[in-house]
């Protein structure tokens, strides 16, 4: 544990709380249209950045609030009440009514739970029941969409989306000894359809690129295709990231947060629209986790989690914030790129022009999606031009600058800080959908879950410190 992390930074409490207020908002944004563009959706997302941005540059704007643990807990628990009221909800013709309903039944059974945690044993088990209890609720959400894939006349290839597909001959290929960036991927999407560039689809029904992300992904599914489906991967690494959250710096808090991410009302679509945010999670928990409680294997983790998804490198430019000491950070810079490069290379050398094709091409062929939960289709839907993505890079490369300048340094603020770059990168980009959105809300959370220090944790006096 760096001095950064030993320490306090000032008004973390107040921190935490705008960011666990804005990744409630984001949890709505995501819910309001299934991730795809609304104008309620545009609201709350609005509402989400503006919350990650006071989390990390402006927290006294909640001076009127209480800077303590138990007003961050009250607005967790609130918020986990919210979430699994909306996950009851789902689905009903009356919602509100429902919603309003399922609330107040949510809100009884926390109260109930808040009194039983009095006991040590039970306040123990808690955690891990909840952990237990969503896994099965995964598993059964994957069975019973595997169910309806298979019997479905609709789907092609008893498929949901082109992920899915991607996913399945990627681990069928590895399954027979085959490179995933050597074939090439049936479009099951349909040719005429605005998911990919015109005149992408061969006459053969399949587009010209083999498994669309970094090897890791598939790798990390593999088992669980043997299994059976692939998505159970998923549901693993979804529950290992929160209880590397819960259990980083073990805490009332932590596990509070964690909860919150357990809890998140889309989990059922996001696994069983196959995408692979999860498994970044995963690979954020176990870095968060290792930072703290296992420091000799970070670059192991952190060289996996850039290794993972391609966005996921940008999150090198404030490592400065998870280890503050230049010698240590450069050291786990280099030690990170040569795990990543160790578990992408020897496909990607296999055959370098299927790698780049697709891995690399495609995302630059990507077309715009006017179904985005974006500004850019806001201003296109309010009769302005289709504006450049390059707004959403301009949006990451500011954000990283002025938080590596200004933020105080910490796991919690490197979590913050780039959940709030990403942020302002999907919602100024071309695409940007539910499980683009999932990863910031992942960052926020882990921000929060680590912001104060464990219960065993040795208190120490403040500072207010900024790597600038």
């Amino acid at each position: 544990m760096t001095p950064s992390d030993s320490l306090t930074p000032s008004n973390t409490p107040r921190r935490a709380i705008w960011w666990t207020l804005a990744a409630i908002f984001l949890a709505l944004a995501i819910g309001s249209n299934d991730g795809r563009y609304s104008g309620a959706g545009m609201i709350w997302l609005s509402l989400a950045i503006a919350g990650a941005s006071a989390g990390v540059f402006a927290p006294s704007l909640l001076s009127r609030f209480p800077d303590s643990r138990g007003a961050l807990n009250f607005v967790l628990g609130a918020g986990a009440v919210i979430f699994a009221a909306l996950s009851l909800a789902s689905g009903e013709g009356a919602f509100w009514a429902t919603f309003l309903g399922c609330l107040a039944l949510c809100a009884v059974c926390a109260a109930i739970l808040m009194r039983l945690s009095r006991l040590a044993s039970l306040r123990r088990a808690l955690f891990p029941l909840l952990v237990a209890a969503q896994a099965i609720i995964g598993v059964s959400v994957i069975h019973g969409g595997r169910a309806v894939e298979q019997n479905s006349t609709r789907m092609r290839f008893q498929v949901r989306n082109d992920v899915q597909i991607f996913a399945q001959e990627a681990a069928r290929s590895l399954n027979a000894g085959k490179n995933p960036y050597s074939i090439r991927m049936p479009n099951v999407m349909g040719a005429d359809l605005p998911f990919y560039a015109a005149g992408a689809t061969g006459k053969d029904g399949k587009l010209p690129f083999g498994y669309p992300y970094l090897p890791l992904s598939a790798l990390f599914s593999l088992p669980f295709y043997w299994l059976g489906d692939f998505r159970f991967a998923h549901v693993f690494a979804l529950i290992g990231a929160a209880a590397f959250l819960a259990y980083a710096r073990p805490s009332s808090t932590s596990k509070l947060a964690a909860t919150l991410f357990l809890l998140f009302p889309s989990t059922p679509f996001v696994l069983l629209m196959s995408w692979i945010e999860p498994v970044v999670l995963f690979f954020l928990g176990a870095t968060i986790f290792c930072r703290f409680r296992a420091p000799q294997w970070l670059f192991v983790a952190l060289g996996c989690l850039i290794a993972s998804k391609q966005y996921a490198f940008f999150v090198l430019a404030l490592l400065p914030l998870l280890v503050s000491e230049k010698e240590k950070w450069q050291t786990l810079l280099a030690k990170s790129v040569g795990v990543a490069l160790l578990v992408t290379l020897p496909l990607a050398l296999w055959d370098v022009a299927g790698f780049y094709s697709s891995v690399v091409e495609i995302q630059f062929k990507q077309p715009f999606r006017a179904d985005s939960l974006s500004y850019l289709v806001t201003v296109l839907r309010a009769g302005g031009p289709q504006l450049s993505p390059i707004f959403g890079f301009l949006a990451l490369l500011l954000s990283l600058f002025f938080a590596a300048k200004r933020s105080p340094r910490g796991a919690a603020h490197w979590c913050g800080a780039s959940a709030l770059a990403y942020l302002g990168f999907f919602a100024l980009n071309k695409q940007a959908f539910a499980n683009y959105y999932f990863w910031p809300f992942g960052l926020l959370i882990a921000a929060v879950a680590v912001a104060l220090p464990g219960e065993k944790e040795v208190a120490t006096p403040e500072i207010t410190n900024s790597p600038g």
